[in-house]
């Protein structure tokens, strides 16, 4: 059995109820972005104040500790209660002043400089109730803090700054990533990410929040935290890696899947699609399977369907009714989200060459590209078989990948 990655929500003893769900919902916003990981992680939530029942509770379990010692662990309270000396309530009594916290100080006396960091050591999300002398949030990456006082009541802010120091604990904007500049730490050049280094701002926020972005994260931070993932933490990935592609306009069987929630990951990139280029995005939310459609100013309609996250059919038909092959921008949808679960690009049974074509082009050209399997192979028979713009533009990318290859055993040779 795997050993889970936690995540350790610890709360102050003021912070409001509403900043404990936003946090528990914030986290679990960002494990989602990690499908290809999510069965890693757990969370879990520390507290700081135990009545007397629970402290006898943890002597009777601590076989190898005496009743004095477990005692000794914590301070009793006038009201009763016994505080535990390792938690954010004593800490933040040994730290705090005048009703308020530096939170650079803070996570340098928790985590003091030369602390050695360990794998198997569980993610703090502290959320503390005071105001502070610097900084909305901030991680030392490995843990974080946030003020919930600095963030008022709002609920997407206050979940936006969780998510953006998450990023640096999973090394998001890495010193040898490009796009990455410094200031207060490393961040993301990208004015639409999440690591942008001026995240906190307003404008920063406003401009995220009309996006209506199905991940709040650019595609570098992306690829920088799942190699970290996969690299450094040796997280397991799930058993299934890979998106099988089909042209088919057949309608699927309305089946029973164990997980239906993948329906929300595919659902956000093709309603953002649809947002992006005017067209009408129809949803049958009473299947079990994802089915919807896209219709275009034109008249014509782009179908998508799939009953489960590995494989997915795509079909488009004219104003008269006509089957024809997608526009690129679905190809490119579609290796969108194969990204953003982590997963490669199969071509299944296609049957069609320009089918095949276009979704290769479209997994060459995201950036980061898109790892594909089963992809066609590139002779005069297969290319004489296109359109005279699919054939130009998969011939350039080839070539430009062949001269890259080329370049990289160039330099390796000298």
């Amino acid at each position: 059995m795997n050993k889970k990655k936690t995540f350790a929500l610890e709360f102050d003893k003021g912070v409001d109820n509403d900043f404990k769900v936003w946090t528990r919902e914030a986290v679990q916003d960002f494990i989602n972005l990690f499908p290809e990981f999510k069965d890693n992680f757990q969370i879990n939530q520390d507290q700081s104040y135990y009545t007397r029942q629970e402290v006898e509770d943890i002597a009777a379990r601590s076989s190898d500790v005496s009743r004095e010692d477990v005692f000794s662990m914590f301070v009793p309270q006038s009201n009763g209660s016994y505080l535990k000396k390792e938690s954010l309530d004593y800490d933040l009594q040994q730290v705090s002043q005048n009703g308020r916290l530096d939170l650079q100080k803070f996570s340098s006396f928790r985590t003091p400089p030369g602390t050695s960091f360990t794998i198997d050591a569980p993610v703090t999300v502290s959320i503390i109730s005071l105001p502070t002398t610097f900084a909305y949030g901030i991680s030392d990456q490995k843990d974080l803090y946030v003020s919930a006082a600095q963030c008022g009541k709002n609920k997407d802010y206050f979940k936006q700054i969780i998510m953006h120091e998450l990023g640096h604990v999973f090394r998001a904007t890495h010193e040898n990533r490009r796009n990455n500049v410094e200031n207060l730490g490393s961040h993301c050049t990208d004015k639409d990410c999440l690591m942008y280094e001026h995240a906190y701002t307003a404008a920063s926020f406003n401009r995220r929040q009309t996006l209506a972005k199905a991940n709040p994260f650019c595609n570098d931070c992306m690829e920088s935290m799942r190699d970290y993932m996969e690299n450094t933490l040796k997280l397991q990935r799930s058993n299934s890696h890979s998106i099988e592609v089909e042209h088919s306009s057949e309608p699927l069987q309305d089946e029973e899947t164990e997980d239906r929630s993948f329906k929300s990951g595919i659902r956000q990139v093709f309603k953002a699609a649809a947002q992006k280029e005017g067209a009408v995005y129809k949803e049958n939310i009473q299947a079990k399977i994802y089915s919807a459609t896209l219709t275009h100013a034109d008249g014509s309609v782009d179908k998508i369907q799939a009953a489960n996250p590995s494989k997915v059919y795509l079909s488009s038909i004219d104003a008269s009714g006509q089957d024809k092959i997608p526009e690129m921008e679905r190809f490119n949808n579609i290796a969108e989200y194969a990204f953003q679960q982590g997963k490669t690009i199969s071509f299944g049974n296609i049957k069609s060459p320009e089918f095949k074509a276009r979704l290769m082009i479209a997994c060459q050209n995201h950036r980061p590209p898109v790892k594909m399997k089963g992809m066609p192979e590139l002779d005069n028979q297969f290319l004489n078989k296109l359109s005279p713009e699919t054939k130009k533009k998969l011939q350039s990318n080839n070539s430009q990948s062949a001269a890259a290859l080329q370049q990289k055993i160039n330099s390796q040779g000298r």
